[in-house]
């Protein structure tokens, strides 16, 4: 078993920073490796929403469902097709900004037939990347709070 858990700080307002995660579409933008995602129930956001992503490397599809579901408070999915595993997203505001405990565990048994170590040196790197990434991203497409000069 893999786990990961990070915190970060995005200074942006933690309702922005929910709807952009929650918005599974956006998911490309700051994940490495994940070409397309898209939700595949019907209706709004929330615990029992499926979605799909598909990876760059061999095409690698995974379908997710979401099992909590609290706005600006907390998502979670598990992967129900796909490389099992378990993400989730904690929010809590600071001020302007919002922090963020992201969570990931994954069943990495005969992953790549790799040794799990190495696995997890892996994982860290790519997760330390695409949060990175996530907060770049947010950071740069903010809006200026006060209009003017």
């Amino acid at each position: 078993m893999i786990k990961i858990e990070r915190t970060i700080t995005i200074h942006r307002p933690v309702e922005e920073v929910f709807a952009y995660i929650s918005d599974v579409q956006h998911s490309p933008q700051y994940i490495s490796g994940q070409r397309e995602a898209h939700k595949t129930s019907n209706g709004p956001m929330g615990v029992g929403t499926t979605f799909a992503t598909s990876g760059t490397f061999v095409r690698r599809a995974t379908t997710c469902e979401v099992t909590e579901f609290e706005p600006n408070r907390r998502l979670s999915w598990k992967a129900i097709s796909g490389t099992r595993a378990t993400t989730t997203w904690a929010f809590q505001p600071s001020g302007p900004s919002t922090r963020i405990t992201f969570t990931r565990e994954a069943n990495a048994h005969g992953l790549l037939r790799l040794p799990q170590s190495l696995l997890q040196g892996l994982a860290n790197g790519r997760v330390d990347q695409d949060l990175g990434t996530l907060k770049e991203l947010l950071a740069v497409t903010r809006k200026p709070a006060v209009k003017g000069w």
